[in-house]
């Protein structure tokens, strides 16, 4: 089973278990559920005031773990180098983040809410000529999105969301490779050093990426301010790469091509409202 669904399988069943659960002590009927109505006042404006007015029941902040599932993984062994993503790279491997992303959300009522979070996803490159890497393609950067909720029940929400990545790339070149070596065994066998022994190096350049983020998911509300939380969201991103030989600081360009990293990202998390 692929590793996302797994997740998303094992969070939709806790947070299935919080919904017909009762916290301390309380039946559902029981709770103070959040109405998200403005709190205005005539009274003077102070901190307090502000407070209730803006963030009270409208600010929250999370954390959520994340799996990726890359759409377009490989691509043919053309000899030709035309069809590959980059001369003999043929294919990307996952390189999945156990880290814990942070994410940000305003609520403007109970059906709409706004969001900031931080994704990333990287890919180790494969060669099929000799089955060698030459490195890990990443790109990361901020998510901006719009919430849209529909409560079944108080506790129970489905949500839809509209959001837009503008993402940075880079690309992290294994040592033996950008060095100029034939592989990772004869580097080794040198000592590993820290420079060329030819005066001949390789570089790979890749270009930042933005696009439009699709995402769906369902929110469990456990406790007045605290939500449980499972999306899946698509995203359609793609680097343009370049290949250079490096002669003495001097730059030649050996091929073009790109990176393909669209990708379905499967995650879970929890929010704390304040």
């Amino acid at each position: 089973m692929n590793t996302g669904f797994r997740h998303g399988g094992r969070l939709l069943g806790i947070a299935l278990f919080l919904y017909v659960l009762p916290f301390s002590g309380e039946g559902v009927a029981d709770i103070v559920w959040p109405t998200f109505e403005w709190n205005r006042s005539d009274s003077p404006r102070t901190a307090e005031t502000v407070y209730r007015e803006l963030i009270e029941e409208r600010l929250e902040i999370g954390a959520r773990i994340s799996r990726f599932k890359m759409r377009s993984p490989r691509r043919p062994e053309d000899e030709k180098r035309e069809l590959t993503f980059l001369g003999y790279i043929n294919r990307l491997e996952p390189v999945q983040s156990s880290s814990a992303r942070l994410s940000i959300g305003y609520h403007i009522n109970r059906y709409l809410t706004l969001e900031f979070t931080h994704d990333a996803v990287a890919a180790r490159t494969w060669n099929f000529n000799n089955e060698l890497s030459d490195g890990v393609v990443r790109m990361s950067g901020p998510v901006f999105s719009v919430i849209t909720k529909y409560p079944i029940k108080e506790r129970f929400i489905p949500y839809a969301g509209l959001g837009y990545a503008l993402w940075k790339s880079r690309f992290d070149h294994d040592a033996w490779w950008t060095l100029g070596w034939s592989s990772p065994e004869r580097y080794q066998e040198a000592g590993s050093p820290a420079t060329s022994q030819t005066g001949r190096r390789r570089i790979i350049e890749v270009d930042d990426d933005s696009c439009i983020v699709i995402s769906g998911g369902l929110e469990v509300r456990a406790a007045r301010h605290l939500l449980i939380d499972v999306r899946v969201s698509l995203f359609s991103l793609s680097s343009d790469a370049r290949f250079y030989q490096v002669w003495n600081d001097a730059r030649h360009l050996s091929g073009t091509g790109n990176f393909n990293l669209s990708h379905t990202l499967y995650s879970m998390g929890m929010r704390m409202m304040f």
